[in-house]
């Protein structure tokens, strides 16, 4: 613990799929997106191959989940 090495990716898509439980699919696309185009960048923690820490792939995703938050079509 405490080591930043933690792949966070599992913990965002379980948020997603909560969202989508919840009956926010438009949030939960989104947030399964945002992780997917991450992982086609490279922005991943060294246990799949990146050399990402587990903060700076987070950040990554949510840069990613703003930039695709209005204009991806669901």
């Amino acid at each position: 613990a405490g080591k930043n090495i933690a792949n966070p990716m599992a913990t965002i898509l379980s948020a997603a799929m909560m969202m989508g439980w919840l009956g926010h699919e438009g949030g939960s696309k989104l947030i399964e997106e945002a992780v997917r185009r991450a992982c086609e960048l490279g922005y991943t923690t060294p246990d799949v191959g990146g050399s990402m820490r587990t903060k700076e792939v987070g950040l990554k995703i949510s840069e990613i989940m703003r930039e695709i938050g209005g204009s991806i079509n669901f």
